[in-house]
């Protein structure tokens, strides 16, 4: 007996029932009056004139990965949650520190955690911002919903659904106005530049999705510490491509007197880019062939010595990987007309692989990268022997990333 009143996101999905709403509004008198009053409407729910916990709830009650209770009321009903009602009594978040799943725990659930979170339980999975967003400080201890930058009526844009003028810092100065007066003692990179823009140093792309790699929402700074433990990219080296994260770690030291930990030789010396793209696991693989696509790091890293590494991406095991390397690769001046099929014969895409490296060996490109950390000599000669030996050292462990 299955009836569908709505189908896809509408009105109700956010603002709650509107019968009541609908009936106190039929006098088009009474809607001048409603309209010139400056309080909240007892009718409906208006996530704009929410507090900012029930407002993200709003958008939490999709935009999350969440517990389901009752499950078989769930089959039946669904979760039976109201925009302004208590989400987190219906269906609380999923919190996962990487051992303890808080919920009954077998393999298969652990795959499902490791399918959705880094090992320190921040999402890598797209459409999943409130978790995200619940573990940041702008949101526990300060007034952060998710309207703080987006809107659903009057965005600019119909990817993110930006609030307009919130594509810059705006977003973030609207609170933190007095890292706004001096803004290139905060950043130590130029006013206007990319190092510049809030987000790409605290809310980096470390989530996957839509063929894509998209902006974490859980704001934080950057720290070597963390890609070594978790294997989580840092911002610093998701834009600084041809840099190490010995290079990293000596900024962010000098900068911010953050902590540094123990690298290891190659850690010290090699671009981190590199290492996550040639030994990686198939997730961290699939967010550094979108970036180096990035318009953003190739301004800030050269372009010209990326080739060879894309050209490895064609015949990774995993489709995805080799779609976005492809796509990355054919961005480059050059290849724009690679012909390739990145689910077509093993044999095929050996052979586009091998068509490029063979281009590379007998024409190199002048790198626009040091030479020294992206494993090819000043005169784009590849020392192929270190990058066949991180090859064989590449994370092979199975990945299924739920988007």
């Amino acid at each position: 007996d299955t009836r569908t009143a709505e189908l896809g996101i509408a009105c109700e999905a956010c603002h709650g029932p509107a019968e009541r709403h609908l009936k106190a509004h039929e006098s088009p008198l009474h809607r001048v009056i409603a309209r010139r009053q400056d309080h909240a409407d007892p009718t409906i729910f208006n996530p704009g004139r929410a507090d900012h916990v029930k407002s993200a709830e709003a958008c939490g009650q999709c935009h999350a990965i969440r517990h389901n209770r009752h499950l078989d009321q769930w089959h039946q009903h669904g979760v039976q949650f109201q925009p302004g009602g208590d989400l987190e009594a219906r269906a609380p978040l999923v919190h996962y520190d990487g051992t303890d799943l808080e919920v009954p725990g077998n393999e298969k659930k652990r795959a499902l955690m490791e399918g959705s979170f880094w090992s320190d339980g921040q999402v890598r999975v797209s459409g999943r911002e409130f978790n995200g967003l619940a573990a940041t400080a702008c949101f526990t201890r300060g007034q952060m919903s998710c309207l703080s930058c987006h809107s659903l009526h009057h965005y600019q844009d119909t990817d993110d659904q930006l609030g307009r003028g919130m594509d810059g810092n705006q977003a973030c100065l609207q609170c933190h106005d007095s890292i706004g007066k001096n803004l290139t003692r905060h950043t130590h990179h130029p006013t206007g530049s990319s190092g510049s823009l809030c987000y790409n140093c605290h809310m980096p792309h470390t989530s996957y999705g839509l063929l894509k790699a998209i902006r974490s929402h859980t704001i934080d700074s950057p720290t070597v510490a963390t890609s070594v433990k978790t294997g989580r990219p840092n911002a610093c080296n998701l834009c600084h491509l041809d840099r190490s994260l010995g290079w990293t770690q000596r900024h962010l030291e000098e900068w911010y007197g953050t902590p540094k930990v123990t690298l290891s030789a190659e850690e010290e010396t090699l671009s981190a880019a590199v290492l996550w793209l040639l030994k990686g696991d198939a997730g961290q693989r699939a967010l550094l062939a979108w970036h180096l696509g990035w318009p953003t790091a190739r301004a800030v890293s050269g372009t010209n010595w990326l080739v060879p590494f894309l050209a490895e991406t064609l015949t990774d095991p995993y489709a995805v990987v080799r779609y976005i390397g492809e796509r990355s690769l054919k961005s480059i001046p050059g290849f724009e007309q690679l012909v390739y099929d990145y689910v077509g014969p093993a044999t095929e895409r050996q052979r586009a692989r091998q068509q490029i490296l063979d281009a590379w060996r007998k024409a190199p490109r002048p790198v626009d990268a040091p030479s020294g950390t992206v494993l090819l000599e000043a005169s784009g000669a590849m020392q192929e022997g270190a990058i066949r030996a991180l090859l064989r050292q590449r994370n092979h462990r199975k990945m299924e990333l739920l988007e």
